[in-house]
């Protein structure tokens, strides 16, 4: 009779750890699908940014493209890596150029 409610007595356990693990699976489906739409929102934007190189961003800023490459390795115009290559995103250099030049 001990050994029927002791084995009872686990099979409720296990019911009820069964329950939170469907609940813990549960969150984490719909953390899923929200860091998928997040995802899908940065790709989104990504497709929207146009990258420059460190000559182009020179031209658009009328500088010597060394001096984005002093820019780069100071960290104040910090580039993206994009397919292996280090590119700028056309946005932030615009900023930049505001913020440094008026222009």
């Amino acid at each position: 009779m001990r050994e029927i409610v002791r084995l009872t007595k686990n099979v409720f356990n296990l019911v009820e750890i069964l329950g939170d693990i469907r609940a813990i699976m549960q969150e984490m489906n719909q953390c899923q699908k929200e860091m998928q739409s997040d995802f899908q929102a940065l790709i989104k934007s990504d497709e929207k940014e146009t990258y420059l190189t460190a000559k182009q961003v020179a031209i658009l800023l009328s500088v010597d493209v060394k001096t984005v490459r002093n820019w780069k390795l100071s960290g104040e115009l910090e580039p993206d890596t994009i397919r292996g290559r280090k590119l700028y995103a056309r946005s932030k250099v615009l900023k930049y150029g505001h913020t440094r030049f008026g222009r």
